[in-house]
């Protein structure tokens, strides 16, 4: 959820305490799916976003009524209810929404945050398990965490190692699956409801060229909460001032790139350099690595011709390679102005990041969020 980057960014800037609110379940339908957040200030600024407005306001008031040092607080909201004023704004999608209040105290931030926040600077997954309600007498309180990523397991709370080891083996299947569920878990006499939530790193987006579209490009991409490298081998265009909202700017020739990049299966990159042999080193590099989507910015006829070029090379490519590249580069969509032509670049590529098809909604007959699977299944206890 692209929610939880600007919230990590604003929580050191808070001056007093918070509240952050996480769409923990949701039976039925929603505008958002869980894991998406909202940091409520005292003074009601709101960071991110977890459904419509109406309900959101009602949400900020009963943020507002938390004392600091309250525990966390649960809330239910049936949207399909047309009988409750709460909802007479008439909301589009009818579900069951659970959402978890916590205070949050900026002078002691929550050792998960922390953890989150150094697993996606360093582009590690993680699986964030949030006991989120439970039955009975249990040994965690609502808002304890477990954390896993591929070289760790971390805990918020103190869990015993036979109610941890159930939980760890579906963080490790969530991981491998990619699949955020809402699971149950029963545990000698008591009943926990976990929320288990896949968090990947912000997507990284490489352009290669200063050309027009690349400043849209770059600004766009920044609030999708991406992030942006932008190359160019000539420093007068590659100048921080021109773009200033990129998080790296290279100035280098292209043989001196790879050493540069940290390239992953959650990476696309935009080749718009207008340089012939440039665009052919840049597509001999890129393929050779898990990038996920390659997007050229040329003619059918040239991209052809660099297509044959490459083929003629001695770096022989495996069967599919090629599958990544997109060229011409973006989505129909009538696109002129640099503007338009970065919109129907990004639209793609975040298709392609999403493996979903680009098709129109009204077209589709199956639902618009994926929805992961066992969403109401009951972990083996041990």
């Amino acid at each position: 959820m692209n929610d939880l980057f600007p919230i990590l960014d604003a929580i050191p800037r808070l001056c007093a305490p918070a509240v952050l609110a996480t769409l923990v379940r949701v039976d039925g339908s929603s505008f958002r799916r869980p894991g998406a957040r909202m940091l409520i200030t005292p003074d009601q600024h709101r960071v991110g976003s977890i459904t419509g407005p109406c309900l959101e306001t009602e949400i900020a008031r009963q943020a507002a009524s938390l004392a600091p040092d309250s525990h966390p607080v649960l809330l239910t909201y049936d949207t399909a209810r047309e009988d409750d004023a709460l909802f007479g704004y008439g909301l589009a999608c009818p579900g069951m929404l659970h959402i978890l209040l916590e205070p949050l105290d900026p002078a002691h931030e929550p050792p998960y945050l922390s953890y989150l926040r150094e697993s996606l600077s360093g582009g590690q997954t993680v699986a964030l398990a949030t006991v989120y309600a439970m039955q009975g007498p249990a040994p965690l309180e609502v808002g304890s965490r477990l954390m896993l990523r591929s070289d760790d397991v971390a805990m918020s709370g103190v869990w015993p190692a036979d109610l941890a080891a159930p939980v760890i083996d579906a963080a490790q299947k969530s991981l491998q699956t990619s699949q955020s569920v809402t699971t149950v878990l029963d545990y000698r006499e008591c009943s926990l409801s976990i929320f288990m939530e896949i968090i990947r790193a912000p997507a990284r987006l490489f352009i290669f060229g200063a050309t027009d579209p690349a400043g849209p490009l770059v600004r766009l991409a920044k609030e999708l909460s991406w992030h942006v490298t932008l190359h160019d081998r000539r420093p007068a265009y590659a100048d921080p001032a021109r773009f200033p909202q990129a998080d790296e700017i290279l100035a280098c020739p292209v043989a001196d790139l790879l050493p540069e990049l940290l390239i992953t299966d959650r990476s696309a990159a935009v080749i718009m350099t207008h340089n012939y042999p440039d665009d052919l080193a840049l597509l001999s590099l890129l393929l050779t690595t898990p990038i996920a989507y390659i997007g050229l910015l040329s003619s059918r006829q040239r991209a052809q011709k660099l297509i044959h070029d490459l083929a003629q090379r001695a770096t022989a490519l495996a069967p599919g390679q090629l599958a990544r590249l997109h060229a011409p580069v973006g989505l129909d969509i009538g696109a002129e102005s640099p503007p338009e032509i970065a919109l129907s670049i990004l639209a793609e590529i975040q298709a392609a990041l999403s493996a979903r098809s680009a098709q129109p909604l009204r077209t589709l007959n199956t639902p618009i969020h994926d929805r992961g699977p066992g969403q109401s299944d009951h972990l083996p206890s041990q």
